[in-house]
């Protein structure tokens, strides 16, 4: 296989003494192979076996037995790979060969006597002969063999390896320190062994050519098994594999290569034709075949188990992923589902430490360069430390390390002046990160990121596994010297141990972090000539920067180097593949667990002689050798024989016995240097190596390799040794690590007062509940107090975030920025469960603590200590939270002499509290739940509560004036309970011996957190919501304007009214002189004009002026009165407000009068014109009949009033009420009883009435089909009704449908539901059912009349029920789909123009519908604008909206778009989302047009049927363009037989 002219061909005496001159083989092809094997005769058993072969005389016998069965197949033959070679077994036997020769482990060596007499017999390296000896037999030790120190090494190697848990096993379990042999080595053991750990074990043991013919032939294996293979490095892959194979026959015996190793030179062909090996190895069968073992349970039939239990799981897992889909599998704990070793949690319980000072400002500064949201904060901190420092702008290094001293206190005021104005574009993250982190941090051993296990060193030292070694790749600014100005930024390598495991803590969220032992990069990193990355951790650089985030670094293990035990060499733990396919089975079991190759392919140039033929060294230095056997007396014949062999043949080829190994070249260097020397004389000494613990030795560069590392996740780099920059020895100082942890303490110490004893309270319970992700629920009392235990850990809690996230350099509570606030609330609900209604007690409560503690701290660090300014200088190391700047400030304030008189006239003030209680820090709430164990709870008010909390545990008060208000408190109760005073609302017995009455914001003997109106039941002051305010607002200028217009109209009245009242006494004389002409016998002419006059005006008309005062008797003001009426009946509704300004105002009396004018008014204003429409009924001198009725809302089973219908002979069409015309569908009521107070009116007056309860006594419309007339006996009927020839909208309620004549063609469903119809459906019989609230979100009675089945069969206007019906029909079909989270229903009794509320109330209930939906999921909303049906596809969560006309219009405009986009915005706010600014409007102008006037009720339901059927939810796609498509009578008629066929399930109801 090796090339034409390559050296190895010509060295005969290395190899087999005979120069190589022929090609390699050419692989057989299958149409080759089939005409060897086609005339085979294979002849089954053991009874006829084929004669052996005999040599070169017998070589073209064929090697097949026999013909395989699938060249049946007839492209079988055609294949180019027929078997696929299986790597795994290959690798297994190729590395027991190597192990079991390397240690001669009996039975796994292939060396031997046999092996050394085949060499004898080929006449080769005549120096490994056998010596017979009287005892035993004597094997030369080979270039093969491992001398006993060697051993130990090697062995004492793999005994000291530990690796990652999920590496591989232990190794240590497979070493046997007493026989020097590795024992129970599994195939992933050899694997592991073969392509990581044994090149590793063997650096300092064997010759080199032999050692690096082993690491080559471990590196092939280690390239062939990769993940990513460049097809174009599969020649020289082969080319080196070849070379390898032929230095193992320089060095190893001709028995070593059996069939497992030739078959290697053909796996690199398999790959070219079939890819990577992992994808055809046998470890996933491997694996399914344990699987198979255990579902063996009966062994006589262990097909039959095997079968059963593989059906059983299959039915299992359609059950859990079709059917049962909220089931979770019995059994299997949740840490060891592919969910959960994938997440990043702890492997250990919390250890709490407090961090201050420079180590928490580093671990704050790492996770700030490594949040993508904080870069334009970077940027704009780094160009404003250009602007303000230009001496230093083109200082890379000096802006750097500035930048990290002052970026984490610019940010923090940066995003708080941000955060105040409403529109700012402040991430939730970066708001919770400027504030800074917590100061209490947990600490763990063991933590899992992205499903690998990361462990501190500290935990490593105690297990048999390494979880500690990290690695990074990430840039660095590489420093030169003290004098660089400008330092390169360039990608390097980082390896590190972990020393600590953080999480810091930002309230809102933690994020993980390792602290770490990083290596100096200048001298502690090396590569050697094989690829190999050695480093010494006893270098210890980067004390800077120890932290990184824990979700960049790679995991890494460290392998003590046999060479130097100072050096640890690196391997990298792989990265395994597949982590989003973790629920398929078969994916999981090819994953693979190696990296890429990327170690260095040794070149023979550098180890063997290529040049000439000569003998190669076969043999070991030094007198040891083998001992095989113990000859006896039976067996010396054996061993003369064998020796007699020897001799003969080397006799008949002339050569001598060599007895010493060939002389070792003087120029070749030693096998081991002095430090494996002394490795080996520390080998010899202790046969069990022991592990002891090494103190690294620290070292630190005053002047580090890098500035600051931008650290991001490690990406492919290659590998090559990372050169840092030169810097001199005299700028690094090593420190140990005792000293270095004393500067960690060091910076934890403010340098203030310390006082307290056990210091300060951190509530270290709650953050560890917190990362177990548990809360506690807090209780409350009747007043909703929050009580017990839990309420007074929330109360320490509460005192702790006060005191650590807000300054005290703050002088007000008011002062503090919401925000601040906000985010302790957010802290309590992550913590506890509390209702909402407590966010504003929780924050009173920290505003109350904060005052406290700076009030303790003023108390007790700065007023005794004003004479030692210089222990004010710092913060107290009690509270090491505290910044420097902030406390200077806080005591400069404390210190002034303003402060100075505020706490004085404070402390003359607290005097004045006669009544101090002695409660500590209990609550009357507390105090409460403790009394009550002894008291009954009913005797326990707040009189008596209060004198409780004034007593000692003697029961004694404190002071005279006490004991006097509880012996006053005690008469008022006797005085009570005596009848002699009644107490009510605030004057209670307490009020009242106390004699001042409650302050608002708290109640004396309750608490603070209890409101005088809540406690006392007071009314409540209406609180507007915001459309409301607007409202009011509006109403204000309105009302100014109107005062305006008003002032304006009753000037122009006035004026008129003087004009009219001129005219009208002209008239009066000219009418008088008249009179009196008549009087002095003149006469008037006949045909002369009657005078225009007040009475004329108003009244009817006939007779004289006397007349009708006498008949109306009607004063002046009466008749002005009148007239006033008669303008507001006249005026239209906008001028009739202004109107009401100018009434005048009479007596109760005159009302009376009033009335009678007012119907008489009204009578003549709604007097009807002839009409040939309208049918003459002799009527009475009334027109105007009331007759009662019964009410309903959407359906005739809801009656929610009683009323009376008010009916007029004039046409609907002309009738108006309230200003607004009345329409021929509805009709005037009055409600006089109502049964449904909240209902709401379905033609509500405007936003004045809007409920049943409002509308008792006024007129109102009501639509006609909602309206049941109450029966009337004739003989009280006392007016007849005037009648329109046209049938009236009443006929409907009665069995006027005639469902006899049914149309032809009818569905068969329908029809069946009309023949049962026309027999049942009678005398207000309806199909009526009450739907589940899963359609609606409301529980929705629906009633199908007689004339909705008669609407149905003749192809009329279908009512809301029917539509509502056939939506509950499509929604049992999205059930059966399992489609209930793509699609929901809207209620159109919610939507239409009639009955269904204003649109601000419809918006609402839109947005309802859509918080109960899932996100991204469609409402289907049918809408009714009077007459006609649309089809509105609404999607909130993208803010678009469909909309479906049957016939083919326009997008709508006006009040429907208005209200679907209103219910769009409240529903972002509802959900805290910004939202678009306009909704996206898409008309569907592909639908097809509806047929006909009265149809579109069923193509909206076909419109619905379509979008629910269609799973890829592509209907909008086909709708949205213009097309053709049409709806036949036969597909309408598929609609009305699902309807038809649903509602018989009902009718039994």
């Amino acid at each position: 296989f090796l090339p034409r002219h390559h050296p190895y061909r010509k060295q005969a005496a290395a190899f087999d003494n005979t120069v190589e001159e022929d090609l390699p083989p050419l692989p057989l092809t299958g149409e080759e192979v089939f005409a060897r094997v086609e005339g085979l005769n294979c002849v089954c058993g053991k009874k006829k076996r084929s004669p052996p072969a005999k040599g070169v005389e017998d070589q073209g016998r064929p090697c097949w037995k026999k013909k395989s069965v699938f060249f049946e197949l007839e492209y079988w033959k055609y294949i180019p790979v027929r078997h696929n070679l299986d790597v795994m077994h290959i690798e297994k036997n190729c590395c027991d060969a190597i192990i079991g020769t390397l240690l001669n482990i009996p039975g796994k060596t292939k060396d031997g006597v046999a092996a050394r007499l085949d060499m004898v017999e080929m006449g080769i390296r005549a120096g490994l002969n056998p010596k017979v000896g009287a005892k035993k037999d004597k094997l030369p030790l080979a270039s093969w063999n491992l001398m006993l120190t060697e051993k130990k090494i090697v062995c004492g190697s793999f005994f000291e390896m530990m690796v990652p848990v999920t590496f591989s096993s232990n190794v240590r379990n497979l070493v046997s320190m007493e026989d020097l042999k590795l024992a129970g080595l599994k195939s992933h053991d050899c694997h592991t062994i073969m392509q990581i750990l044994l090149p590793v074990a063997l650096r300092s043991v064997l010759e080199k050519p032999v050692r690096y013919a082993i690491i080559r032939f471990c590196l092939f294996f280690k390239a062939i098994c990769a993940k990513v293979i460049d097809v174009s490095k599969l020649e020289k892959m082969q080319a080196d594999l070849v070379v390898t194979v032929c230095l193992l026959e320089k060095y190893f015996p001709p028995s070593f290569f059996d069939i497992m190793i030739h078959l290697t030179v053909h796996l690199v062909r398999e790959v070219q034709l079939c890819g990577p090996v992992f994808f055809r190895w046998m470890y996933p069968f491997e694996r399914y075949m344990k699987v198979f073992k255990g579902w063996v349970r009966c062994r006589r039939y262990p097909e039959g188990c095997i079968a059963e239990s593989y059906i059983v799981e299959e039915a299992v897992e359609f059950c859990t992923e079709r059917m049962l889909t909220d089931a979770s599998t019995a059994g299997i704990p949740e840490s060891s589902k592919p969910l959960a070793r994938n997440a990043s949690k702890p492997l250990s319980g919390a250890t709490m430490i407090s961090v201050y000072g420079k180590e928490m400002h580093q671990a704050h500064l790492c996770i700030l360069q490594n949040t993508e949201d904080a870069s334009p904060y970077f940027i704009e901190h780094l160009e404003l430390l250009k602007l303000l420092n230009p001496r230093f702008s083109k200082n890379k290094k000096w802006l750097k390390d500035k930048q990290n001293q002052t970026f984490a206190v610019w940010l923090k005021e940066r995003v708080s002046n941000e955060l105040q104005f409403p529109d700012n574009n402040v991430s939730e993250t970066m708001r919770w990160m400027s504030s800074g982190p917590n100061h209490l941090v947990p600490t763990f051993s063991g933590y899992r990121v992205n499903g690998v296990d990361f462990n501190t060193k500290e935990r490593d030292n105690v297990r048999s596994v390494q979880n500690s070694g990290v690695f990074l790749v990430a840039d660095a600014m590489q420093v030169s010297s003290a004098n660089d100005k400008n330092p390169k930024t360039d990608d390097m390598d980082f390896y590190g141990v972990i020393q600590q495991i953080w999480e810091v803590d930002y309230y809102k969220f933690r994020v993980p972090l390792f602290k770490c032992d990083w290596v100096e990069n200048v001298r502690g990193i090396k590569v050697d000539e094989l690829g190999f990355t050695s480093v010494n951790l006893n270098r210890k650089g980067h004390l800077n920067d120890a932290f990184v985030l824990a979700s960049h670094v790679k995991q890494i293990f460290y392998i003590e180097d046999p060479l130097d035990a100072q050096w640890s060499v690196v391997v990298r733990v792989p990265d395994r593949d597949y982590q989003g396919a973790d629920s398929d089975e078969e994916l999981e079991d090819i994953e693979v667990e190696q990296q890429p190759f990327e170690a260095t392919m040794p070149s023979i140039e550098t180890f063997d002689n290529i040049d000439g033929d000569q003998h190669s060294n076969y043999m070991r230095p030094g007198g040891e050798a083998i001992w095989v056997m113990a000859p006896s007396a039976s067996t010396s014949k054996v061993a003369r024989s064998i020796a007699l062999k020897i001799k003969a043949v080397q006799m008949k080829r002339g050569r001598k016995i060599v007895s010493e190994p060939p002389i070792t070249s003087p120029n070749r260097k030693p096998a081991t240097s002095k430090k494996a020397e002394a490795r080996l004389t520390e080998a010899n000494k202790a046969t069990f190596p022991r592990r002891s613990p090494r103190k690294h030795k620290a070292t630190q560069s005053s002047k580090d390799v890098s500035a600051r590392r931008s650290m991001r996740p490690p990406k492919a780099v290659n590998s090559k040794k990372a050169v840092a920059a030169k810097k001199s020895s005299s700028d690094r100082k090593s420190a140990k690590s005792k000293s270095s942890e004393d500067s960690d303490d060091d910076d934890n110490i403010t340098g203030g007062l310390r006082l307290l004893k056990r210091g300060m309270v951190t509530m270290n319970q709650i953050t560890r509940r917190l990362i177990r992700g548990k809360k506690l629920k807090v209780n409350c009392n009747a007043d909703g107090e929050p009580i017990g235990k839990a309420a007074k850990e929330m109360q320490s809690y509460i005192g702790v975030l006060a005191r650590t996230k807000i300054p005290i350099s703050i002088n007000d509570w008011r002062n503090v920025p919401l925000d601040e606030k906000d985010k302790i609330w957010n802290s309590i609900e992550d913590a506890y469960v509390v209702p909402k209604e407590w966010k504003k007690l929780v924050i009173t409560s920290a505003g109350h603590k904060w005052r406290e503690f700076k009030s303790k701290l003023t108390n007790w660090y700065i007023i005794p200590y004003l004479d030692s300014p210089e222990l004010l200088e710092f913060p107290p190391d009690d509270y090491r939270s505290i910044e420097v700047a902030e406390w200077n400030t806080f005591v400069a304030d404390r210190t002034s002499q303003q402060f100075q008189a505020l706490r004085e006239k404070q402390r003359i003030k607290r005097k004045e509290n006669k009544y101090p209680h002695r409660m500590s820090r209990k609550g009357y709430a507390n105090f409460q739940e403790e009394l009550a164990e002894k008291i009954p709870i009913e005797e326990l008010d707040r009189a008596t509560m209060w004198i409780k909390a004034r007593q000692d545990k003697s029961g004694n008060f404190k002071g005279p004036a006490v004991k006097k208000k509880v012996e006053k408190i005690e008469n008022l109760k006797r005085k009570v309970s005596e009848g002699e005073i009644n107490p009510e609302g605030t004057d209670d017995v307490l009020t009242l011996a106390l004699g001042n009455p409650e302050y608002p914001g708290r109640v004396r003997g309750v608490g603070g957190f209890v409101k005088p109106s809540a406690y006392f039941h007071l009314p409540k002051r209406q609180k507007l919501n915001v459309e409301d305010s607007v409202r009011v607002s509006v109403k204000k200028i309105l009302a100014e304007e109107k005062e305006n217009i008003i002032a304006q109209e009753r000037a122009k009245w006035e004026l008129e009214m003087e004009q009219q009242i001129a005219r009208e006494r002209a008239a009066w004389e000219e009418r008088f002189q008249k009179l009196e002409a008549m009087v002095n016998g003149k006469e008037m002419p006949a045909d002369s004009p009657k005078p225009v006059t007040p009475l004329n005006d108003l009244g009817s008309g006939h007779g004289s002026c006397s007349r009708q005062l006498d008949k109306a008797g009607l004063k002046v003001t009466e008749i002005e009165a009148a007239k006033t009426a008669k303008k507001k009946l006249d005026l239209g509704e906008d001028q009739q407000k202004v109107v009401e300004e100018n009434e005048v105002f009479v007596d109760g009396e005159l009302n009376i009068k009033l009335t009678s004018i007012i119907e008489e008014e009204v009578r003549n204003d709604l007097t009807p014109k002839k009409n040939a429409a309208v049918e003459q009924v002799p009527v009475q001198s009334t027109n105007i009949v009331q007759s009662g009725c019964k009410l309903a809302i959407d359906s005739l089973d809801n009656i929610v009033a009683e009323g009376t219908i008010i009916q007029v002979d004039v046409e609907s069409s002309k009738q108006t009420i309230h200003g607004v015309p009345l329409a021929e569908e509805n009709v005037r009521v009055s409600i006089t009883k109502s049964i449904v107070a909240n209902a709401l009116l379905p033609i509500p007056i405007k936003d004045e009435i809007l409920f049943v309860r409002d509308a008792i006594g006024t007129c109102i419309a009501w639509p006609r089909d909602w309206v049941i007339p109450i029966a009337v006996d004739a003989k009280q009927q006392k007016h007849k009704i005037v009648r329109r020839k046209k049938k009236d909208t009443y006929d409907d309620f009665f069995d006027h449908d005639d469902l006899d004549k049914l149309p032809p063609n009818l569905p068969p469903p329908l029809k069946t539901l009309a023949t049962w119809a026309n027999d049942n459906l009678k005398d207000g019989i309806t199909i009526h059912t009450t739907l589940g609230e899963e359609l609606f979100g409301y529980p929705k009675k629906v009633a199908i009349f007689r004339r909705d089945v008669y609407a149905m069969t003749n192809m009329k206007e279908v009512s809301g029920c029917c539509i509502v019906m056939y939506m509950s029909f499509l929604y049992q079909v999205l059930k059966k789909s399992k489609m209930l989270d793509m699609i929901g229903f809207i209620d159109p009794a919610n939507t239409g123009v009639i009955g269904c509320g204003n649109p601000t109330e419809r918006a609402r209930s839109l947005s309802v519908s859509y918080e109960r939906g899932k996100p991204g999921q469609i409402f289907l909303v049918p809408y009714n604008s009077g007459c006609h049906w649309m089809l509105t596809v609404v999607n909130p969560t993208e803010e678009v909206v469909y909309f479906m006309d049957p016939l083919k219009r326009r997008l709508i405009t006006g009040e429907w778009r208005t209200i679907v986009d209103n219910s769009i915005k409240i529903f972002n706010a509802q959900k805290h989302r910004k939202g678009r600014k306009t909704v996206q409007w898409k008309n569907c102008a592909g639908i097809p047009e509806q047929m006909g006037d009265k149809t579109c009720g069923y193509w909206i339901m076909h419109y619905m049927r379509d979008i629910v059927e269609d799973k890829n939810q592509e209907w909008s796609a086909k709708w949205e363009r213009k097309a053709n498509h049409y709806y036949t009578m036969e597909n309408v008629d598929v609609v009305r037989a699902e309807w038809a066929k649903y509602v018989m399930k009902f009718k039994d109801n």
